[in-house]
């Protein structure tokens, strides 16, 4: 006979801080990837050819290395890996 067993998941904690958080001054990114870490954290921040700033998650979701190491493409991020 199987036993079944009564499994206690904690609260999920909030992924994003709320509100509005200064990163640094927006002169300070470029092109190349920049890495950040706030709010326990890491994230990657760099400019795309539209020269707007873009901060995501600094892991690959697909083989979890760092962005910050990879290259802008347009308006995009490409991992080094990749």
């Amino acid at each position: 006979m199987s036993k079944y067993a009564r499994i206690e998941a904690a609260p999920v904690e909030e992924r994003y801080a709320r509100g509005w958080y200064c990163l640094g001054k927006a002169v300070d990114y470029g092109s190349k990837p920049v890495a950040l870490n706030y709010f326990g954290t890491k994230l990657v921040a760099y400019r795309g050819e539209d020269n707007q700033l873009i901060v995501l998650d600094g892991y690959c979701p697909h083989m979890g290395a760092d962005l910050a190491q990879g290259y802008v493409e347009g308006n995009s991020i490409r991992c080094a890996m990749h």
